[in-house]
């Protein structure tokens, strides 16, 4: 059976900056439910990756192999890392959104 996006799931643990400190994650209830939304949209939709021009940010990917998952998306996403400045918080050549959504 080919993996859909809700059903991949990611490794027990996500790639982060060895440099940041920021405070434990917690489970945001309206954020999920935005999400649940958008997805449930796409599905009966069209299935194009596009942005939901909503309030949250979102990184999007797509793979060419069969055996393209979430994981992967995150390792793409992660790749970014080097065009990231922790100093100022910011991204040299704007090449590392994604990076920063991951983190």
């Amino acid at each position: 059976m080919p993996k859909t996006p809700h059903k991949t799931t990611l490794p027990p643990t996500t790639p982060r900056g060895q440099r940041l400190e920021s405070s434990p994650c917690t489970w945001d209830k309206k954020l999920a439910n935005y999400a649940s939304q958008y997805v449930s949209e796409k599905l009966i939709g069209d299935c194009n990756l596009e942005h939901s021009g909503g309030p949250y940010g979102e990184n999007l990917a797509a793979g060419g192999a069969t055996d393209f998952d979430g994981a992967d998306a995150v390792k793409m996403w992660v790749s970014e890392k080097p065009y990231y400045n922790y100093d100022s918080n910011s991204c040299v050549g704007g090449e590392c959104g994604h990076y920063t959504q991951v983190v």
